[in-house]
C-alpha cells in the first residue's frame, strides 16, 4: 500500500515472595523523565463494517513523553476509560461516567499491569499506545504476542509479524496477527476449541498505517486501519488469507501539539476504586491482589494503607475481596466485536 505522507500545518488542527516480587516492579519507580517535551494528540476512532458502513466510535486524547504516556477514550455510550504507563508499569481506570450519572458513590474499576502494553485497554486505547507510544517497547519486544482485546479470547495464541518505520520514533508500520490451526470460540478451554484445515494457518489481524505526518523530528501516522478477520471453519485446504472480514477499526488525527510538561502519566483515580495488581498474585483471586483505594492514589512505595494491605496478604495468603467482575459486567461499550467481549 502507498502512503500519502504530509506535514501537519499543512491540514486542519482539529507472599513470601511478595517483597522480592515489589522489588522488582516497583524498581525504577519515581518518574526519571522529567524534562522530556510532552506531546498532546487527538483524534477519533470509527468502525467499519464489512458491507462499508462507518459509524464513529470514540474520541482520544494521548498525552506522550519519551515511553510514558496517557490516552482517554470518550465513548459513543459516554463511557470515559483510561490508561497509561509511567515506563514500567501499565495503568488502567474505567470512570463509570455513566454509572456515576445515576449513583454518585459509584466505585471506579482499575488495574495495575506489569511493563507498557495496555493488556487491560480495550482495543481504541491499546492502538493508541500501538500507533504513538510503542517505539520502546519494540526494542526488546519484536516476538511478542501483542494480544488486542479485539481478537477476545485468541489473542493469546496469536503470533505476528512487524514492520517498523526507519524514522524516528521507529513506530510500527503494519503488524499482521496469524493464527494456526484451531479457534478458540467462546473461553479458552479445550472443550471450545475448533480444529480447521488451513495449509499454513490464518490470517486474524492486520494493522496498517494509510498515511503519515511530521511533528518537529518525529513521525506519527495520521491515519491507520486495524482490520479484524474470523477464519473459515467448514472448508479444506484453506489458505491463510481464505477469512472473512469481522470489522475495520479506524483511526484519525485531528490536532497534535507540544504541551506544558506532566509528570505523572497514570490516570488520575476517584474518591472510590477499587483496583486489581496483577503484579502481586493472591490465594483467593490468583494471578492478582485486590485492592481497595479510598484515598485517590494508585499503589506504591510509601503508602501506609498500601503497606498495610500488602502486609495482611503476606500473612494469611489471601483476600478477601471477590474475583473482578467479567468484561460484560463492568460499564463499557460492548456493541461490537472492537468495544468488549459479548
Amino acid at each position: 500500500m502507498r502512503f500519502a505522507t504530509t506535514n501537519f500545518s499543512d491540514i486542519k488542527p482539529i507472599a513470601s515472595k511478595m517483597y522480592i516480587i515489589l522489588g522488582i516492579l516497583f524498581a525504577g519507580f519515581g518518574y526519571m523523565f522529567a524534562g522530556e517535551p510532552t506531546i498532546q494528540i487527538e483524534g477519533t476512532f470509527s468502525m467499519i463494517a464489512p458491507a462499508g458502513k462507518e459509524t464513529h466510535f470514540t474520541d482520544f486524547t494521548l498525552l506522550l513523553s519519551g515511553n510514558r504516556y496517557q490516552v482517554s477514550d470518550h465513548y459513543f455510550n459516554g463511557e470515559l476509560l483510561v490508561g497509561g504507563s509511567d515506563g514500567t508499569n501499565s495503568y488502567f481506570v474505567n470512570k463509570m461516567t455513566k454509572a456515576k450519572n445515576v449513583i454518585t458513590n459509584w466505585w471506579e474499576w482499575g488495574s495495575v499491569s506489569a511493563g507498557q502494553f495496555p493488556s487491560k485497554d480495550l482495543t481504541p486505547g491499546q492502538l493508541c499506545w500501538l500507533a504513538f507510544a510503542s517505539s520502546d517497547y519494540f526494542r526488546t519486544q519484536t516476538n511478542s504476542t501483542l494480544p488486542l482485546e479485539a481478537f477476545q479470547q485468541n489473542a493469546e495464541f496469536l503470533q505476528n509479524n512487524l514492520m517498523l518505520s526507519t524514522n524516528q520514533p521507529r513506530l510500527p508500520l503494519s503488524i499482521k496477527w496469524y493464527g494456526t490451526n484451531f479457534w478458540y470460540l467462546r473461553t479458552t478451554n479445550i472443550a471450545d476449541r475448533i480444529t480447521m484445515q488451513y495449509t499454513n494457518g490464518f490470517l486474524a489481524g492486520e494493522y496498517i498505517v494509510t498515511s503519515k505526518t511530521n511533528f518537529e523530528s518525529f513521525e506519527f501516522p495520521l491515519s491507520f486501519d486495524l482490520d479484524v478477520f474470523i477464519p473459515i471453519f467448514n472448508n479444506k485446504n484453506m489458505q491463510t488469507e481464505d477469512v472473512a472480514l469481522v470489522q475495520i477499526l479506524r483511526g484519525r488525527i485531528n490536532s497534535i501539539k507540544q504541551v506544558k510538561e506532566i509528570i505523572d502519566f497514570r490516570p488520575a483515580l476517584g474518591s472510590r476504586a477499587q483496583i486489581a495488581d496483577f503484579r502481586i498474585p493472591s490465594a483467593t483471586n490468583g494471578n492478582y491482589l485486590r485492592i481497595t483505594r479510598l484515598n485517590g492514589k494508585w499503589p506504591e512505595p510509601g503508602d501506609v494503607d498500601f503497606a498495610r494491605t500488602l502486609e495482611v496478604a503476606r500473612l494469611i495468603n489471601i483476600t478477601a475481596s471477590p474475583p473482578p467482575p467479567h468484561k460484560s459486567e463492568l460499564d463499557t461499550p460492548t456493541n461490537s466485536t472492537l468495544g468488549g467481549e459479548e
